[in-house]
């Protein structure tokens, strides 16, 4: 079997074996033994709609294939089958997703919410050296791998599906995981356009924030019923502040997260490294970083977080919004030229 990859080795699947469906419906995702049989991977079949596409999600998985890093699900071989097919062969990662594992009612204490998602940003900077961002930021794609305290106190996650970008997803992104998405990628999505191109560095840094909202206050940052009122909502700018739902947060951290969720994206951390310096130096500040390794880039001053919080956070409320919401989105099979604008007919 001839394998293409960025590392120059295949790990080809024992295609003889039976293999098991993962996901929901139309998933395309499999679980396979390799061929030494010591280990399973995850393998994708992923068709585009011609060669020219098909070579440029190919040049994504090769770049994709060259980030190695602990908080993400490593890519490690590609096939390309045909003229527009490919068989994306990544690390299998099991266990339940972190979405599935917090909706039982379980929270993190802040300093493994700040150690999560400090780990997770700095695999996210990695892939940005590669000149990638990844397209699915959110608690439906993490996976949690390991669960090193009995009390639950501490998680290690690993987030899937760097290779693809929002145009080769199977399925569109349902509304609680569309809380994740930037303002600006939700807004191009809803207009009918590909947002693929409006996915950077900032971007991912917003959908980072989103995270640290969820897992520091157990709730999402809006409270929406539809992706048109969530977008509406996104780009007022107002949200409670994180602080209104969990007290303990300190100032450090509540400033980190409301710069991270900043409506525009110039006013955001600059990419996911510096959100990792941000997040290291207000644990250090609060009292439990004293071990972290030195900040991958400078935090921002102190003033100019200052700033950014002032100008995206409203007075906190006594009230605390119920966040319940429901998934209105009509998933449709993908078709790039028309599924944006079934989208936005949609809703």
């Amino acid at each position: 079997m001839h394998v293409t990859s960025a590392r120059k080795r295949s790990v080809p699947w024992d295609d003889s074996s039976p293999v098991t469906t993962l996901g929901g419906p139309g998933s395309e995702v499999f679980r396979a033994p390799n061929v030494d049989g010591d280990r399973y991977v995850a393998v994708r079949l992923w068709c585009g709609a011609s060669r020219d596409e098909k070579d440029v999600a190919l040049e994504r998985v090769k770049r994709a294939a060259r980030v190695s890093h602990s908080s993400l699900a490593a890519v490690e071989a590609c096939e390309a089958r045909g003229n527009a097919a490919l068989w994306i062969v990544s690390e299998y990662v099991p266990g339940p997703s972190l979405e599935t594992w917090a909706t039982a009612g379980r929270m993190l204490p802040l300093p493994a919410v700040v150690d999560l998602v400090r780990n997770l940003c700095l695999g996210l900077f990695a892939a940005h050296r590669e000149g990638l961002s990844h397209h699915a930021i959110h608690p439906g794609n993490l996976i949690v791998r390991k669960q090193s305290r009995v009390d639950g106190t501490w998680l290690e996650t690993k987030l899937l599906d760097l290779s693809l970008a929002a145009w080769m997803q199977p399925e569109w992104p349902s509304l609680p995981h569309c809380h994740s998405m930037a303002p600006e990628t939700l807004a191009t999505m809803l207009a009918g356009i590909d947002p693929s191109d409006m996915i950077d560095a900032r971007a991912n840094v917003y959908s980072c924030g989103a995270l640290l909202y969820f897992l520091a206050t157990g709730a999402l940052p809006f409270r929406s019923s539809g992706l048109h009122e969530l977008s509406a909502i996104q780009s007022n700018g107002k949200l409670w502040a994180p602080q209104g739902h969990n007290p303990d947060i300190s100032d450090a951290l509540q400033t980190v997260i409301l710069g991270a969720l900043a409506v525009k994206s110039s006013a955001r951390y600059a990419n996911t490294g510096e959100l990792a310096s941000a997040l290291a130096a207000a644990a250090w500040r609060d009292g439990y970083a004293e071990s972290y390794e030195p900040s991958v880039v400078a935090p921002l001053p102190l003033t100019q977080q200052r700033e950014r919080r002032e100008s995206v956070v409203q007075p906190v409320s006594n009230r605390v919004l119920a966040d319940e919401v429901t998934d209105t989105s009509e998933r449709t099979e993908r078709t790039r030229n028309s599924a944006w604008s079934t989208i936005r007919e949609t809703h």
